[in-house]
């Protein structure tokens, strides 16, 4: 999946789960889910380590901050 440079990580997910709010993502465990997929699925690289250890917050409640960009994106990765 491609990543809009224009976005960030957050409405990048809201757009590809096609919410119309980003609280919609934890509205429901199904949406939950999915949201938890299409972050693994992107191309992690492409963003900041703040906004990944905001993502892991976000979907899976683990704080990350001041954690290597690189071990973030290995739980992202991983944690399903």
């Amino acid at each position: 999946m491609g990543v809009n440079k224009d976005m960030d990580l957050f409405e990048t997910v809201r757009d590809q789960l096609g919410c119309e709010y980003i609280s919609d993502m934890r509205s429901c465990r199904a949406l939950l889910n999915d949201a938890k997929k299409v972050v693994a699925s992107l191309d992690l690289e492409a963003y900041t380590a703040r906004e990944l250890a905001d993502m892991a917050e976000y979907l899976y409640g683990k704080k990350m901050y001041g954690a290597d960009k690189e071990v973030i994106i290995s739980f992202l990765k991983q944690a399903l």
